[in-house]
Formats: structure tokens, C-alpha cells, sequence
């Protein structure tokens, strides 16, 4: 400093010293300006989140210390895509499980980046076994749910109309009275990720009744007697003839034939079974009569024996 008060000339020497301490109370302010360096600050929200296949994030950048806010993005590994405004979207399929870092890179000093974890999740499916089922009035059938792709296997269960009931374990009930046929949605949702559902279609029939007719017959050794079966509340009027106990025969068209030989009175049901519901039965009864003999006594004259004259007495 005594450098430069000496190059004032003596003649202003009262301008001069005034000067000088002017100088000397503004040299300090200008070092610091030309030498300190302002903190920047960089974050990212959110720092970390869970997407899967194609699912999108939005980040923002927060910078402080400068008056240039703005940020470059970038990710590594480069799976997925980022744009310019921060919008993440993840790759339209995930195989395995797997970690990305989104990075902001600050535009005013590339040193200071800020990072947030993206953890991308497989796609889940879910699958219902069955995937059909027909059932009649307070029938039951155990579905099952198979999820992939989480470690959360668990779903919910619904049915769309609600007609019956379904358990948590996927348990369908039919309701007690069906007056037509009509088909439910039985619905798996993933908890995991209520967008992934699957459903199975529960057909359900009005109940089955069945009629034979005639509802009784007596027969005896090889005689006949055709059965009819009247099936209603299904399209189905198929059914399947069965004896009890297993005397005669009876064809697939309900034609019963009474065994050659009947050695004492005894019954059998002839039942039809329908093919649309196998607990609907109907049954007639056959009366099975042993063969009526008549045996006359002797049949030929004894010998010795005269048989009556015809002719007339004189």
C-alpha cells in the first residue's frame, strides 16, 4: 500500500491520503467476490420408487446456489427411457428383477448430480385353473390362482354378475335355485397388481328333473317292456339305463327284456340316469312272475282199463 500512496503527487496530498483509504476499504470486498465460491445443491424426488413394464415416473430437479436450475438426465444402466422434462418410463417388458439409477446431472457444474433408484418388478400374470366349469343349483368348484412374476402370490376373488358366492380360497358356490341357464365371471385380481386379473366362466344350469315311463310293468320269462325318459330343465335329454339287481337286460334305448327263466317272483328297478346331471335319477319297477305250467294228470288211459262203449243199449 505505501506503493501506491506514494504515486499521488505531493501537491494533493490531503486528496491523496482520502483516496488511499478508500482503496483500502474496498480491496477486501473484491477479493471475495473474485475468490469465494457459492455451495450448489442438487436433489431429486422421489429418491426411489417401483415400476413394471411400461409404467411411467415423473421427476423433479431441485437446484440451489445458482441461478442456472437446469439439469441433464440420464440413466444407468440405460434401460427404460428418461426425457428431458424428468418422465421415466420403464422397458415395455421385465424378465427379472433389476435396479436403475435415474441421474441429474446439474447444467452449471456437471460434478453435482443428484440420483434416484428405479426398481423395475417382472411383469405379473395371473392364471385361473379351471378356466370353465357348468354347474346346477347349490353346486360347488375349487378354482385356483397362479400369479407370476411377484414374490406376492396372493389375489382376490370376485364374480361378475354377483350370482352365488365365492370363499378367499376361490371356492364357487351356485346359488340354491336356478330358473335359467346363465353364465358368471369367476375373477382372480393379483394383489401384487390389481390391473392383472384373470377369470374362468361358471355355466349355470336350471335343475335337472327326470321322469321314466311307465312307472311300473309284470313280465314273465323273455317278455318285453319299453321304458321312455323324460328329461327337462337342460338341452340335454341324453340318459343312461341301469338295473338293480342286474336281472334281464335293458338296451341304451330303455327296451327291458325279462331273463328266459323265472324261478320265483322278484323285483328290479330300471333306472335312467341323466347324462346332464348325474344326480337326477328316475326308476320303474318290474315285477318278474315265474312261468304259469298247467300239468294234467294222467296224460294216457292205464292199461287194463276199458275205456266206456258209445254204442247204444238195444
Amino acid at each position: 500500500m505505501k506503493s501506491a500512496l506514494r504515486s499521488f503527487p505531493a501537491s494533493r496530498g490531503a486528496f491523496s491520503l482520502s483516496a488511499a483509504l478508500m482503496l483500502l476499504a474496498l480491496f477486501p470486498v473484491c477479493s471475495m467476490q473474485a475468490t469465494g465460491q457459492t455451495t450448489l445443491r442438487l436433489a431429486v424426488s422421489p429418491t426411489s420408487f417401483v415400476l413394471r413394464a411400461s409404467q411411467t415416473q415423473q421427476f423433479k430437479a431441485t437446484l440451489t446456489g445458482t441461478g442456472n436450475t437446469a439439469v441433464t438426465w440420464s440413466l444407468n444402466p440405460k434401460v427404460g427411457t428418461i426425457t428431458a422434462a424428468g418422465l421415466y418410463t420403464a422397458p415395455a417388458s421385465i424378465s427379472a428383477l433389476q435396479n436403475v439409477s435415474v441421474i441429474a446431472t446439474s447444467a452449471a457444474n456437471s460434478s453435482v448430480r443428484a440420483t434416484a433408484t428405479a426398481s423395475l418388478q417382472p411383469t405379473v400374470s395371473v392364471a385361473v385353473n379351471p378356466t370353465s366349469a357348468t354347474l346346477r343349483a347349490s353346486q360347488t368348484q375349487q378354482f385356483k390362482a397362479t400369479v407370476t412374476g411377484t414374490s406376492n402370490l396372493a389375489v382376490t376373488w370376485s364374480r361378475n354378475p354377483v350370482v352365488g358366492t365365492i370363499t378367499s380360497a376361490g371356492l364357487y358356490t351356485a346359488p340354491a335355485s336356478i330358473s335359467s341357464s346363465q353364465s358368471v365371471n369367476v375373477i382372480a385380481t393379483s394383489a401384487a397388481d390389481t390391473t392383472k386379473t384373470a377369470s374362468a366362466a361358471v355355466s349355470l344350469q336350471p335343475t335337472v328333473s327326470i321322469a321314466v315311463s311307465p312307472t311300473s310293468a309284470t313280465l314273465r320269462a323273455s317278455q318285453t317292456q319299453q321304458f321312455k325318459a323324460t328329461v327337462t330343465g337342460t338341452s340335454n335329454a341324453t340318459v343312461t339305463w341301469s338295473l338293480n339287481p342286474f336281472v334281464g337286460t335293458i338296451t341304451s334305448v330303455g327296451l327291458y327284456t325279462a331273463p328266459a327263466s323265472i324261478s320265483s317272483s322278484q323285483s328290479v328297478n330300471v333306472i335312467a340316469t341323466s347324462a346332464a346331471d348325474s344326480r337326477k335319477t328316475a326308476t320303474a319297477v318290474v315285477s318278474l312272475q315265474p312261468t304259469v305250467t298247467v300239468a294234467v294228470s294222467p296224460t294216457a288211459p292205464r292199461s287194463g282199463l276199458r275205456r266206456p262203449s258209445s254204442s247204444k243199449p238195444p
